[in-house]
This record gives C-alpha cells, structure tokens and sequence, in this order.
C-alpha cells in the first residue's frame, strides 16, 4: 500500500537566511511542507542540530525553528542539501507560508 502524505508540500525556490550557533548562513529553499523543509547552503550541518531559518522574501518575514534530519553533500561547489524538521512551534507558521504560496502562486 502506497503511503500518503499527511502535509501540504511545496517545490518552489525561495532565499533565505539560516541563524545557526550565533551566525547567519545565506541558503536556498527547494522545498517546503508541513512536516518540514530542504535546504541548500554551504554549510554542513550535524543531525539534531537546532536552527532558525528566515524567509524575508514576503511580507511578513516567516521564521521558522527546525532541527536537522540530514546534510548530504551535492558534490558540486562545496554544497550541501539539508533536510529539517519543523519543531512544533513551527508548524503553524509553516501552513501561514503554504497558504501564502497556494494563493498567488496557484
């Protein structure tokens, strides 16, 4: 039996900002749903480790909290794909973006 998803997704590029151990990482969102997101950035990231990421492109900014899944090397450029979790907190903010992107971009 084929699982389904519980949580809207979406594949849509967007900048952002990670803040992670006091610093600021400039990164690109490939995707984004309810359960959590995918990053690209040059930063290696750890699993478990807890960060913000900041979506300033629309008005409002959304800030997200998530905790790193995994961190694979593209091995192109030193890249690296991350994929996080959304904490709890979180997931409301995340359907707000959903609902955001569903309405002007569909």
């Amino acid at each position: 039996m084929d699982e389904k998803r519980k949580d809207w997704r979406a594949r849509i590029t967007l900048s952002a900002r990670v803040y992670i151990k006091d610093v600021f990482i400039s990164a690109l969102v490939e995707d984004v749903g309810g359960g959590g997101i995918k990053i690209i950035s040059q930063y290696k990231f750890t699993p478990g480790e807890p960060f913000k990421i900041i979506i300033p492109e629309f008005n409002p900014t959304y800030i997200f909290d998530a905790m790193v899944l995994e961190c694979i090397s593209t091995g192109i450029s030193g890249d690296f794909i991350t994929r996080a979790s959304f904490e709890k907190d979180s997931k409301k903010e995340c359907d707000k973006l959903l609902t955001y992107l569903i309405r002007r971009f569909a």
